[in-house]
């Protein structure tokens, strides 16, 4: 295995174990709850589990959630789009987010907006379940239409008994998009990853901080080490638009490295930093960042990957998504090599992640 193949191989998988991982956390609302149920240090293993959302259906161990299967289908879009024009990877995006959102709950009308000369590939259909779908992401496919950066998908409805209107400034982008950053060789991923983003999310810092995703996860690929791959993406996020916001969460997590250290109570409260949403966008973006600074002062070992992943995952915000997000930047940067081998085989999906990725090393586009 080449360092290339390595590298994205391990993109997906470590992104898939932190989902895995960080699931049975996500809808905690407090810390002080997450440690009565799971000690001073957090959860330190996988667990089979009873989502803590309202009708959250148990799981079993190792189970992956709409993190992993939204990107399945973003890497599905990639593969069978070949190697033609950006925008028939992102039709083909949108056209498998369709399948994917046709089995969630309250998203079975959608299935009338697949049109029919496409053909869902066998090795995705695994991934198509359902699987506690985010419900700003369920109203814009519902739509029927595909946004774009430049014009961004409208709704206002109601998803069960919530209303939803856009713009969406959640984290759904960020999470699907590390296969995006697969092809820096050959496209513009900064461009690429904002009009994925607005198929679903209008909200500029969505938009942005899934950009901010993808680069750092392009850079991860192709830097030595990831303190050269968040140098890099921190420079180049500064040509985005409206980014101010953006800035200033990347830059409260290297405070909070650098004042507090590595510990459960400051990736808290970077989370709800500002009484902010720790579900939006921009506190997943600054969760991931003092992860990944983390990260960076230790070695490229099976132990350091579990101990930043614990990290990404005890929390009381999107647990599931910093966790997988970290995992996506943690694999590109350090490839299957640093997977610890007992996490990697809990995934109950492994070896179809790995028949996905192989489609899509065979195409030689990396």
């Amino acid at each position: 295995m080449n360092n290339t193949e390595s590298k994205i191989k391990g993109c997906i998988l470590a992104g898939a174990i932190g989902d895995a991982f960080g699931a049975p956390l996500e809808g905690i609302r407090s810390l002080d709850k997450l440690r009565e149920q799971y000690g001073k240090n957090g959860s330190h293993e996988f667990l089979p589990y009873q989502g803590h959302w309202d009708g959250a259906a148990p799981a079993a161990l190792g189970v992956v959630t709409d993190d992993t299967t939204m990107l399945a289908c973003t890497l599905a879009g990639i593969i069978e789009a070949g190697s033609r024009s950006r925008n028939d990877i992102l039709q083909k995006q949108w056209q498998y987010y369709l399948a994917w959102g046709s089995r969630q709950e309250y998203g079975e009308n959608m299935a009338v907006f697949i049109h029919d000369d496409t053909t869902i590939p066998g090795y995705l259909h695994p991934f198509l379940y359902r699987c506690a779908a985010g419900k700003g992401t369920l109203a814009a496919l519902l739509t029927g239409k595909r946004g774009s950066f430049l014009r961004p998908v409208q709704y206002d409805c109601m998803i069960g008994d919530k209303r939803m209107n856009e713009p969406n400034a959640g984290c759904g982008g960020m999470m699907r998009i590390a296969p995006v950053a697969f092809l820096y060789s050959h496209m513009d991923v900064v461009e690429m990853a904002l009009n994925n983003a607005a198929i679903t999310h209008g909200h500029i810092d969505a938009l942005n901080a899934t950009a901010a995703t993808a680069a750092l996860i392009s850079n991860c690929l192709q830097q030595q080490h990831i303190t050269a791959a968040l140098t890099a993406t921190r420079e180049s996020i500064k040509g985005l638009s409206d980014n101010l916001p953006l800035l200033a969460a990347w830059t409260a997590a290297e405070t909070a490295i650098a004042e507090y250290g590595v510990n459960m109570d400051t990736i808290e409260l970077l989370g709800s930093a500002n009484d902010s949403n720790p579900f939006l966008a921009l506190p997943v973006l600054s969760q991931t960042v003092y992860c990944l600074l983390a990260a960076s002062q230790a070695p490229a070992t099976a132990d350091s990957f579990k101990a930043v992943i614990r990290l990404a995952a005890n929390h009381s915000g999107d647990s599931d998504s910093v966790a997988a997000i970290v995992g996506n930047c943690l694999g590109a940067a350090w490839g299957m090599e640093a997977l610890p081998a007992d996490w990697v085989n809990v995934l109950t999906l492994k070896n179809e992640l790995m028949t996905l990725t192989d489609g899509y090393l065979r195409m030689g586009i990396s």
